[in-house]
């Protein structure tokens, strides 16, 4: 029989820490919710290298979710009861993007944009929005427009993914110039990831509330 010291060591290591064992104790609700029932088993599973880097974005992602209170547990339970469906191709569309990204802190934001759904911030076509937003935008881009750090242009690189839009000049002597401002999908993001850290910068907080 396998020890732990056997294992592969990123499953090892995983199933020490706090949100393994937090998972693990409350498994009953994590799979009723697919996306995390199943993240949860491909995090035991994974021995090949790219099957360690999938689990370290599979553990990001878990992080964030295992932040959840236990009345937005209940939820979790509700809406599996009430809406399966809708569950389930969230589940996927967000197994599937995670597998792709290529960068550590974007599982976190995914993470968060899941919890922002549960809690009833954003709807869950929104959430499936903002995960094809994610995926696409690059994550100096986003962090920029989350206020977490100064990217040059981040508005112009954003406009693949949905974020942002180019504006032409309202007067007849700019009307040449081409601008950029946020699109509606931007102020849903940065309302799910203020409203679930709690933390903004005041003039970012007052662009996307008042």
């Amino acid at each position: 029989m396998n020890n732990k010291s056997e294992k592969p060591g990123l499953e090892a290591a995983l199933e020490t820490t706090e949100i393994f064992l937090d998972l693990a104790n409350d498994s009953e609700v994590w799979t009723e919710v697919p996306v995390v029932g199943l993240a949860f088993k491909l995090l035991r599973t994974r021995d090949t290298v790219r099957e360690k880097l999938f689990a370290k974005k599979i553990h990001q992602f878990l992080f964030e979710v295992n932040k959840l209170s236990n009345s937005d547990r209940d939820k979790i339970r509700a809406k599996s009861i009430e809406s399966p469906e809708e569950l389930e191709r969230i589940g996927n569309t967000l197994l599937l993007v995670i597998e792709k990204v290529t960068d550590l802190e974007k599982p976190k934001l995914l993470g968060q944009l899941f919890i922002a759904y549960i809690d009833d911030i954003i709807s869950d076509e929104t959430l499936r929005r903002l995960v094809h937003c994610v995926d696409i935008a690059f994550i100096d881009d986003l962090m920029a427009l989350l206020g977490i750090k100064h990217v040059p242009h981040h508005l112009e690189n954003l406009i693949s993914s949905g974020l942002s839009r180019p504006i032409g000049g309202a007067t007849l002597s700019n009307m040449g110039d081409i601008d950029y401002e946020t699109a509606l999908l931007a102020h849903e993001l940065c309302k799910a990831f203020f409203k679930i850290n709690g933390t903004a910068k005041p003039d970012i907080q007052q662009l996307w509330f008042d």
